[in-house]
């Protein structure tokens, strides 16, 4: 569809118009490009407005940004350096935290009852033996991958014996979360 930018008077295609929900056909009357210099030149005009206005919406949402739930605008932000790398560092340790806790509560959920707890506790220690010793004897690292993934797409594996193997490192990050095998279909 084709459409006349009422500021520049080039005929354009209608991607190269803003889409706009108060307008007939859903986009501006002016393409993107007079669009984007319109809105340069109010800024050159009115910098102090503009300031202004950046401060007053940074204050109404400082503490939303503080946290780290949003972007910070580092020109109006009241922290110094310091304290901001200290909440990082907290922020960072609280989420290392509940990652480790929730990883945990994954494998411990994903184990049942079919072998004797201190069975599987054994098996669990010899297999990461097992992947240490690998690593150390042919110099590449091995990691402990479950065969059937714990999380997904079409099939959830368990965290027992069966579905573990140790494998080189590489080849578990290009499986990443995925079941390879049965005539190549990745599940």
């Amino acid at each position: 569809m084709i459409k006349v930018c009422f500021k520049c008077g080039e005929e354009k295609d209608i991607s190269c118009f803003y889409k706009h929900p108060g307008m007939k056909d859903g986009h501006l009357n002016k393409c993107s490009e007079c669009a984007v210099e319109d809105t340069r030149e109010w800024k050159k005009r009115n910098s102090q407005k503009k300031k202004k206005w950046d401060h007053d919406w940074y204050e109404k949402h400082r503490e939303r940004l503080v946290k780290g739930t949003g972007r910070r605008h580092t020109k109006y932000c009241p922290y110094t350096e310091n304290e901001l790398l200290n909440l990082k560092i907290s922020r960072s340790a609280t989420i290392s935290k509940y990652s480790s806790s929730r990883r945990l509560k994954i494998k411990n959920h994903f184990k049942y009852s079919k072998y004797d707890s201190d069975f599987i506790d054994l098996f669990m220690d010899e297999i990461y033996k097992l992947s240490k010793q690998r690593s150390i004897l042919t110099g590449v690292a091995h990691h402990v991958d479950h065969i059937i993934p714990l999380f997904g797409k079409l099939v959830n594996g368990f965290h027992i014996p069966e579905n573990l193997q140790v494998i080189p490192a590489t080849e578990n990050l290009k499986k990443s979360n995925k079941l390879k095998g049965y005539s190549g279909i990745n599940i």
